[in-house]
C-alpha cells in the first residue's frame, strides 16, 4: 500500500487537493510527522452507502462505528458527520453536506442522497475555550 506525506496544512504532496479528499488517501497516512488513521462514523445506511462508495476498496479497511467517543476519533481522519466538540479532536472531518434540500428526520437511501446533492466537506475544527 502506497503511503502519502502530507503536510500539517492536510494538502495531498501529489496532487494537491485537500487530503482525504484525493485518489491518494489511504488507510493510513502520514499528517505531518503524525501518523494518521481512517474511521467511518456513522449509524445511516444511506450515509454509509455513499461513504463505501466514495473511498470504494479501501472501505474494506476503515473501521465502521455507530457512535464515537473522543478516543475512537482523535487524531483520524472521520467520514461522517460528528458534533462540533467530538470534531475538534479529529485531524479532519469529511462531513456529509446536501447542496439541495433535505428534510430532516428522514433515512435516505444512496438514490435519496444523490437526488439531494450529497457531497464531502473536509473541515478540519479547531476548539477554543473563550469564557472563564
Amino acid at each position: 500500500m502506497e503511503r502519502i506525506v502530507i503536510s500539517p496544512s492536510g494538502f495531498c504532496p501529489a496532487c494537491d487537493a485537500d487530503w482525504g479528499l484525493c485518489s491518494h488517501a489511504n488507510v493510513t497516512g502520514y499528517f505531518g510527522e503524525y501518523i494518521v488513521s481512517e474511521v467511518i462514523v456513522s449509524r445511516h445506511p444511506g450515509a454509509l452507502s455513499f461513504i463505501r462508495r466514495y473511498l470504494g476498496e479501501r472501505a474494506d479497511y476503515i473501521p465502521v462505528l455507530a457512535e464515537a467517543t473522543r478516543e475512537d476519533i482523535e487524531g483520524k481522519i472521520v467520514y461522517g458527520n460528528l458534533p462540533l466538540y467530538l470534531a475538534a479532536f479529529a485531524a479532519k472531518v469529511l462531513a456529509i453536506e446536501f447542496s439541495r434540500s433535505a428534510s430532516r428526520g428522514l433515512e435516505y437511501n444512496l438514490a435519496d442522497m444523490d437526488s439531494a446533492g450529497a457531497h464531502f466537506a473536509a473541515y478540519s475544527v479547531c476548539f477554543k475555550k473563550i469564557m472563564p
